[in-house]
């Protein structure tokens, strides 16, 4: 009974430490895109781990596994809104860096690219998905179970950039007959 209220106490106590540490973070994330967001992550939660395993590791283990647990799910919470914006950044700017590519491509010589449009615009999807794939990817640290999410915005990015070069490749195709 004590052991589970001083526990209980400890992870407060670390969570409270990191607390402005997380904010910092979600200030940073709603802002752009945060260089090593992955390595900060980490951080702040290896640093509340290491207060609340200090000070309550020598409680009894089944107590003390339960609220670091615990402890680790709210943290784990918390930064998930700090990587939703994350991954939202990364992912608007893939799309305007595209709409921007593609808006180059319409003002050139049409003659000059029809007979390459496709595989000008399969080039410009692969390239981009692939730097967000990086992106999103490093932005993800070891056990926070995010990557279905991450996996979720490569495949609707996928789905709007295809939209957006057949919306292209029509618009160009159109502007020659």
């Amino acid at each position: 009974m004590v052991a589970n209220y001083r526990c209980q106490e400890l992870k407060e106590e670390a969570y409270a430490v990191v607390k402005a540490d997380v904010e910092m973070l979600q200030a940073k994330s709603d802002s752009g895109l945060v260089e090593g967001f992955n390595v900060e992550c980490e951080k702040i939660m290896k640093t509340a781990v290491d207060l609340f395993s200090d000070a309550a590791g020598h409680y009894d283990k089944k107590v003390y596994n339960k609220i670091l647990a615990e402890l680790r799910e709210h943290i784990i919470s918390l930064l998930y809104l700090c990587f939703d914006s994350q991954l939202k950044v990364a992912r608007q700017s893939t799309y305007n860096k595209v709409v921007s590519e593609i808006k180059k491509l319409e003002a050139k010589d049409l003659d000059s690219i029809v007979d390459n449009l496709a595989k000008i615009m399969d080039a410009l999807l692969e390239a981009n998905l692939k730097s967000f794939n990086k992106k999103s990817e490093s932005l993800v640290f070891e056990g926070s179970g995010w990557e279905p999410k991450v996996e979720l915005h490569k495949s609707d990015l996928k789905s709007q950039l295809e939209t957006l070069a057949n919306n292209c490749k029509e618009k160009i195709l159109g502007k020659l007959a």
